[in-house]
C-alpha cells in the first residue's frame, strides 16, 4: 500500500519533459488489480502514450480500459484518435460514431466525423456530418465553411445561405467573409459583395494584415461609384494604391 502510494506519488510530479520516468511509474501501477485508482492511472499512461507518439501502446491501453468502462465517451474518442493516428480510419468512424450516440450534439465530433469521411472518399456522409455540425451550434465557423464549400458548386443557394447563417454567429470569421464575396459577385449583388469586402479589410486592419489582391480596391471602388458611393469609392482607391502604387499604370491602361 504505502509503496503503491509512493509511485503514484512519484508519478504525478515528474515533469513532464521527463516523460519516460511517468510512464515507467504509471506503468507499475496499471498492473495492479482492476479499481477506479488503477483504471484511473492507466487512463493517464495511455495518454502518455498517445503525447508521446507511442500510438500503438496508447491504443492498447484504451482498448483494455473499454473492457471496465465500455460506455466512456472520452476513451471512445482517444481510441478515435489512435486510429486516426496509425491511418485505420474505418475504425476511428466507428469509435466517433458510437460518441455520437451518446452525444448528438456534439458538434466538435460531427465535424471531426465529417472530415474522417472525406478522407475516405464518402462525400454525401461527410455532407450530412458537416450539416449536423452546423446545426449542433459549433463553437468555430469551420463547420459552416466545409458544407458552403461543398455546396459552393452544387447547390449555391445553399452555399450563400450557409456563409451568411455563419456570419450570424460568427461575425468577424475572415475566412467566411473570403468565400461570401466571390459568391455575392457571382449572383449579382455587387452592393453585398461590396459591404462584405468592406468588413472584410476593417477585420484585416484591426489584425494587422495585409489584403493580398490589391486589385480588389480599385474593383469595388469601381462598384462604389457606379452606386453613388463617393467617399468610399475613394477610400478604396486610396487604399489600392497605398497598398500597391503599381496598380495606378495598371488601372490607367
Amino acid at each position: 500500500g504505502d509503496l503503491y502510494a509512493q509511485k503514484i506519488v512519484n508519478a504525478l510530479v515528474i515533469p513532464s519533459p521527463d516523460a519516460a520516468k511517468a510512464i515507467a511509474y504509471y506503468e507499475e501501477a496499471a498492473i495492479l488489480p482492476a479499481d477506479d485508482a488503477s483504471l484511473q492511472y492507466q487512463e493517464r499512461l495511455g495518454d502518455l502514450y498517445l503525447l508521446n507518439r507511442q500510438i500503438d501502446k496508447a491504443l492498447a491501453s484504451f482498448q483494455d480500459l473499454t473492457t471496465h468502462l465500455p460506455d466512456s465517451i472520452p476513451l471512445q474518442k482517444k481510441l478515435a484518435m489512435c486510429y486516426m493516428a496509425l491511418g485505420q480510419k474505418e475504425k476511428a468512424v466507428e469509435a466517433l460514431k458510437a460518441v455520437i450516440g451518446r452525444e448528438p450534439e456534439n458538434s466538435q465530433i460531427q465535424f471531426y466525423l465529417g472530415e474522417l469521411y472525406e478522407t475516405l472518399g464518402n462525400t454525401n456522409a461527410a455532407v450530412a456530418s458537416f450539416r449536423s455540425a452546423v446545426d449542433t451550434n459549433p463553437s468555430t465557423a469551420t463547420p459552416y465553411q466545409k458544407l458552403a464549400s461543398y455546396y459552393m458548386n452544387t447547390e449555391p443557394e445553399k452555399a450563400g445561405q450557409t456563409l451568411q447563417n455563419g456570419l450570424k454567429r460568427f461575425p468577424a470569421d475572415k475566412k467566411l467573409l473570403e468565400m461570401l464575396i466571390p459568391y455575392y459577385l457571382r449572383n449579382q449583388q455587387p452592393l453585398e459583395a461590396l459591404e462584405s469586402f468592406v468588413h472584410l479589410q476593417n477585420l484585416l486592419l484591426r489584425d494587422n494584415e495585409r489584403f493580398l489582391d490589391s486589385r480588389y480596391f480599385l474593383n469595388f471602388g469601381d462598384i462604389a461609384q457606379q452606386h453613388q458611393m463617393v467617399a468610399t469609392a475613394i477610400a478604396l482607391y486610396e487604399k489600392g494604391l497605398e497598398q500597391d502604387p503599381d496598380l495606378l499604370e495598371a488601372y490607367i491602361h
